[in-house]
């Protein structure tokens, strides 16, 4: 942005300044964000004229403007309505300001905006549907009373459409309080359809506790408007002729494209439909239309339709194009401001390209170090180059280091274009200066949920190396907190986790509180910067239902275990098989905690199943720490296998060298690791080899090497626990062990 553009705005402000009729606060002037966080007033400026200039320039993003009746408006709104005060001036609040104290230039101490009972506070809304309703057959909107967390109202499972799953993309708006949703098939013209917000799926931005309560709709989809071309444009990068459509078109009619001489150069099939059906495209350089520069050409169209079959309106589009490259400048970048010690921001005087697949917009090099993209992530840049898009096309915030940067420091950025394909090639170099962090990060919100803290923070912050707390309950117990309870949270650096989870078993209802050491959590400065931190909340009465989350059947402890897993900690009354039925028997003898009391063990009685079928599991009278029962649980059929153990009914001696073995079941994996046999009195066993008779799999013969010779001493015959026999095929383990009496 050059300077005289700003001077232009500047002086407007000032003059208006000056005409404004009643004084109020916060004080007229200039408030200066950024790095330089200062307040000019009409005096200072003009005292400071060149200084104040440069820095507002250099800020333009982070400067607010008040004028004397305490209306106020962010320099680069004013910027973007050309100077107009008119449309951008409101009410001063406190979202016009940064959270920081500003050094009073030309007079005494400083002005902190948190503390100025005068601005109108940030209005939050409530945290509820306000409405749903339909744009176009394919299309719908959800308007929320406050602004909602962008994960998970983008998430279809947040939703039912039909009661079914929601096949479809959803975007969020910048104010993230209307989430726009495109289904995947449109759906019937005239129709009623049912739109679900799932309770307890979407929760507001930045909190972890409260979420959007459910809300049905019954939603008319009833497009009676007529499709309009939004825009037509000719776009020298590319040589492409666009049509933008107000919603989806289904078919794009008849399309002519005239030159001057009313000749036809181009028809419908030359255009490309685009897959979201909003626009449709012309190469005017492809081959066989290579429409010539300079040329004004016509465009009609006729019989185009939406996905209602409306027409536009008369059925008929006109349109004119000039192909000719109407803006030759190439994009500048206005500034770099210092966000925080890794991230600067970065804005262009116009719209430039993003990448519509890599999300690249230029490359940089951050002091002579290696070249890498500048691309917009959707999520908080974790990378160097990795970029938040805050004003579309035009500011970004960048991640420039991986680590705390301090001092003078330098951004090379090169080869980004503008919307009409001019291209920056030669770098543009910024320096930026990131002044020495000295303030530790402010807790601004403590929120507690099934004991866990989340703290918020005004600034990225990470854990020390042994972070420790004390905890004061209700009752003035203090307890000690070590440091397994600290998390940090991947998807929000500004937070911190407390589990307390292993310090509070049954929680006393009231008010507690978290007093965090110094050192435990600190900001990422290069020289972090930490303080003690008191975090007060609250625990209530749990009155939460626990749930069955999943049910496993003779997995992998075998057919005598089922394994119930619940939501939460659960008391005496989950290990009570009373409470556990199959097909409405008590069929278990014991039932243990295994790993945590989230997770119950089921012991079958033995042989309780001596067929293998499909069986129902029903649980009821189960309840959690806090005293709350279960609904009553009904699982689905599920197969249980019959669970009668095989055993060695008979063992007999077969001539000197052999012995019978007769089980009660067919069987598997029989061998001779499975045995010892002792003979003759002799005190080690026999070696053998074991065999199944015949074809039968329930009858197998051991063969001793060496025949028996004394029949007057014992033979005996020793089940090895280390034998893996199994019965067929439901794979029971063999109940016979030990000695076996050998018949002779």
């Amino acid at each position: 942005m050059n300077k005289k553009l700003v001077l232009s705005v500047l002086s407007t402000a000032v003059v208006a300044s000056m005409a404004a009729s009643a004084m109020a606060k916060p004080d007229a002037g200039f408030y200066v964000g950024g790095q330089v966080d200062k307040y000019y007033n009409i005096d200072a400026f003009f005292n400071h004229f060149d200084e104040a200039l440069d820095e507002i320039v250099d800020n333009l993003d982070s400067t607010t403007y008040v004028d004397a009746d305490g209306n106020a408006a962010s320099f680069q709104d004013i910027l973007t309505a050309n100077g107009d005060l008119s449309k951008v001036m409101k009410p001063a609040s406190l979202d016009h300001f940064e959270k920081n104290p500003y050094a009073i230039v030309d007079g005494t101490g400083s002005y902190n905006p948190e503390e100025d009972e005068d601005l109108l506070p940030v209005d939050e809304g409530e945290l509820k549907v306000e409405s749903v309703s339909a744009i176009h057959l394919a299309q719908f909107v959800i308007k929320f009373g406050a602004p909602v967390d962008k994960a998970s109202a983008t998430d279809p499972a947040s939703y039912k459409f039909d009661g079914a799953a929601l096949n479809g993309t959803i975007v969020l708006s910048s104010d993230k309080k209307t989430a726009t949703v495109t289904l995947a098939t449109p759906v019937t013209n005239n129709t009623y359809h049912t739109v679900e917000v799932l309770d307890s799926t979407i929760k507001a931005d930045g909190s972890i506790t409260d979420y959007v309560p459910a809300k049905t709709e019954a939603v008319l989809f009833n497009d009676t408007t007529k499709p309009e071309v939004k825009d037509s444009v000719y776009s020298p990068d590319g040589e492409i002729y666009k049509l933008t459509f107000s919603e989806p078109v289904k078919t794009l009619g008849t399309i002519n494209v005239y030159d001057e001489n009313n000749q036809v150069v181009a028809t419908q099939n030359d255009f490309t439909l685009a897959s979201d059906k909003l626009s449709a495209t012309l190469d005017t350089s492809a081959s066989g239309i290579n429409l010539a520069a300079n040329k004004t050409y016509r465009v009609v169209m006729v019989g185009a339709k939406d996905l209602a079959d409306n027409f536009f309106a008369n059925n008929r589009v006109e349109k004119t194009f000039k192909k000719e490259k109407t803006d030759t400048v190439a994009p500048n970048v206005v500034s770099v401001t210092v966000v925080n010690s890794t991230t600067v921001r970065v804005a262009f005087n116009e719209a430039v390209q993003v990448d519509a697949t890599t999300g690249k917009v230029a490359d940089i090099t951050v002091d002579g170090g290696t070249t890498t993209d500048l691309k917009v992530v959707d999520t908080t840049p974790t990378a160097v180059g990795e970029a938040i898009e805050v004003t579309p096309g035009t500011v970004f915030d960048v991640r420039v280091s991986n680590t705390p940067l301090t001092g003078a420091h330098t951004i090379s950025i090169n080869n980004f274009k503008d919307l009409q394909g001019n291209a920056v090639t030669t770098p543009v170099v910024k320096n930026f200066q990131v002044n020495a962090d000295t303030t530790p990060a402010n807790l601004t919100k403590t929120e507690a949920a099934n004991k866990v803290v989340t703290l918020t923070f005004d600034e990225d912050v990470t854990l020390g190396t042994s972070p420790s707390a004390t905890l004061v309950t209700p009752d003035n117990v203090e307890i000690a907190v070590g440091s397994a309870a600290f998390q940090t949270v991947t998807t929000n650096s500004k937070q911190i986790k407390v589990d307390l989870s292993s310090v509070v078993t049954t929680p006393v209802v009231g008010n507690y509180q978290l007093k965090i050491a110094s050192g435990s959590i600190q900001d990422t400065a290069a020289t972090p910067n930490t303080k003690d931190y008191t975090a007060t909340f609250a625990l209530t009465a749990d009155t939460t239902k626990p749930t069955v989350t999943a049910v496993t059947v003779q997995g992998t402890y075998g057919n005598d275990v089922v394994v119930v897993a619940y939501s939460e900690d659960m008391g005496a009354s989950a290990l009570d098989v009373n409470n556990y039925l199959v097909d409405g028997q008590k069929v278990f003898e014991s039932a243990v905690f295994s790993s945590n009391k989230q997770t119950v063990k089921l012991t079958l009685k033995p042989g309780v199943f001596d067929i293998t079928g499909d069986r129902v599991l029903t649980i009821e009278n189960v309840a959690d720490l806090a005293g709350n029962k279960i609904d009553k649980y009904t699982g689905t059929a599920e197969t249980y296998n019959e669970n009668v153990k095989p055993v060695i009914t008979k063992a007999e001696l077969l001539g000197l060298d052999k012995i019978v073995l007769t089980f009660s079941e067919s069987v598997d994996n029989v061998d001779d690791t499975d045995f010892e046999v002792y003979t003759d009195g002799a005190s080690t066993p026999q070696a053998i080899t074991v065999a199944p008779q015949g074809t039968s799999d329930s009858v197998y013969e051991i063969t001793l090497s060496t025949a028996i010779t004394d029949l007057s001493k014992e033979v005996t015959l020793k089940v090895l626990s280390s034998n893996d026999i199994v019965d067929k095929p439901a794979g029971n383990k063999l109940a016979t062990s030990g000695k076996v009496s050998v018949e002779q």
